[in-house]
């Protein structure tokens, strides 16, 4: 057998590498790093202050109690939806939609039919007609998930 260790002889180790931040390199990566953090808080300042008036939508919705179903209860929220959407528009012809077309607006900007038109357009009247039924109660609990949905969701 053949004693390697005698056939190589001594082995040198290399002179250690020095390692040290102060070069050109690291600064420019630093530079970058920081650079990106900047940004990267600019970008989630920018959507928080962008989306604030959801916030505030959603605390005024809560001050409204779900539960119980008043025709002063659907027009507050659904004066609260056309603040919000004016707000996130600012389209002057929301102050002018009614039912449907109203109702289409709203599915629009969420991109989806969560609450069924027929309850949508009986809350409407309700504010009118002051008839309080169970189906009633029940499509007011629909209604105000609606809202609270749509101002979370919309598409800006």
């Amino acid at each position: 057998m053949i004693n390697i260790k005698d056939n190589i002889g001594i082995v040198i180790p290399p002179p250690s590498v020095q390692f040290s931040f102060d070069t050109l390199g690291w600064k420019v990566v630093g530079g970058i790093i920081l650079l990106l953090i900047i940004l990267l808080i600019w970008k989630l300042w920018k959507h928080h202050t962008k989306n604030l008036y959801r916030k505030e939508a959603l605390q005024l919705l809560h001050q409204i109690d779900q539960n119980q179903a008043s025709p002063n209860n659907v027009y507050e929220i659904d004066k609260l939806l056309r603040i919000t959407a004016y707000t996130a528009y600012n389209e002057n012809r929301i102050k002018q939609l009614e039912g449907k077309e109203w109702k289409l607006f709203l599915d629009q900007k969420i991109k989806r039919d969560v609450l069924k038109d027929d309850k949508f357009l009986m809350l409407q009247q309700f504010i009118f007609s002051e008839k309080l039924n169970p189906e009633t109660k029940e499509n007011f609990k629909d209604y105000y998930q609606y809202a609270e949905f749509w101002i979370r969701k919309h598409a800006l």
